[in-house]
């Protein structure tokens, strides 16, 4: 009957029944944020993972009731199942150790690249003044380290480049091919 009244589907009243209804449950009467509940129950990804998770669930909403929002519907719609398809890094969202920006850059790129980048963020970290007030032997410990590091890194930068050599030889093979 709603349906034949409002010109919307028999479907779509019942997800915006269901966004209200999520809306009740977390106790949000700011009808501002029905976008973000509508997200919530039209994204198959988002709903699955919410319903099967009490911990996200329970982030996600006490995210969403908030005043200051950490993020838009449209961004928790385009980054949270990036983060839901890295079970490691949803756990952490969840949890509430990371937020939903930084989830998706950690889930939006592959694991080495990840470990590479949080190396290199490390390594960014150490400053000359740390340095300065370490003893001998110390220092000649880390100069063996980096020692090591440079190998690993020789190591891994022949992995990348003899990858890309080859996806670049497949690329032009299948390019004479056609």
């Amino acid at each position: 009957e709603l349906a034949k009244l409002s010109g919307f589907t028999a479907n779509e009243i019942k997800k915006h029944a269901k966004a209200i209804k999520l809306m009740k449950e977390n106790e949000d009467k700011d009808l501002s944020n029905h976008s973000y509940y509508d997200v919530l129950v039209r994204n198959k990804a988002i709903s699955d993972a919410i319903e099967g998770d009490s911990n996200l669930r329970g982030t996600v909403m006490s995210q969403i009731k908030k005043k200051e929002k950490d993020f838009t519907a449209q961004e928790m719609r385009k980054k949270l199942p990036v983060v839901i398809k890295k079970p490691k890094i949803l756990r952490k969202y969840a949890k509430g150790e990371v937020g939903l920006r930084d989830a998706y850059e950690r889930a939006d790129i592959s694991d080495p690249e990840n470990k590479l980048k949080t190396i290199r963020d490390r390594l960014d970290d150490i400053e000359q003044a740390e340095i300065k007030r370490l003893e001998n032997n110390n220092l000649r410990a880390m100069q063996q380290t980096i020692k090591q590091i440079n190998r690993i890194l020789r190591r891994i930068s022949n992995m990348v480049e003899s990858s890309l050599d080859i996806k670049s030889t497949n690329s032009q093979d299948r390019r004479l091919a056609k």
